[in-house]
């Protein structure tokens, strides 16, 4: 039976979460040919600012963890919905360039990117 280890980032970790962000939104910036899209011109001070918004989850390499991290993810996603938080799943980030950027161990692997947010003012959803 494998193992699951999900591990949160803290604060310090912000800079290099809006490191990955920038690089995780470029794709979507070349299809609508806007360079200017929230993720890419979010600030250090707004994304720490919005941290506890942000979760990342990193599975630890195991015969189950892709189902694991999905399930961990859809847990996240009903929890946020519970408190009346929008939970955003991303792709189309560089998986391997987070590894990269993260510094992320090669016994860990990237599973999934995803934003909550409140709605209370949907035009700060990103």
């Amino acid at each position: 039976m494998g193992h699951l280890e999900i591990t949160q980032a803290s604060q310090e970790d912000a800079e290099i979460i809006l490191h990955l962000q920038i690089h995780a939104y470029l794709s979507e910036a070349e299809i609508y040919n806007d360079y200017r899209i929230p993720p890419l011109i979010q600030t250090l001070k707004e994304i720490k600012q919005e941290f506890s918004q942000q979760v990342f989850l990193i599975a630890l390499d195991s015969i189950t963890h892709q189902y694991d991290a999905g399930a961990a993810w859809e847990n996240l996603a009903l929890e946020a919905s519970s408190r009346g938080l929008v939970a955003h799943g991303m792709q189309g980030f560089d998986y391997e360039k987070a590894r990269i950027d993260l510094e992320i161990p090669d016994n860990f692997d990237v599973m999934a990117m995803c934003l909550t947010c409140s709605t209370s003012k949907p035009e700060n959803v990103r």
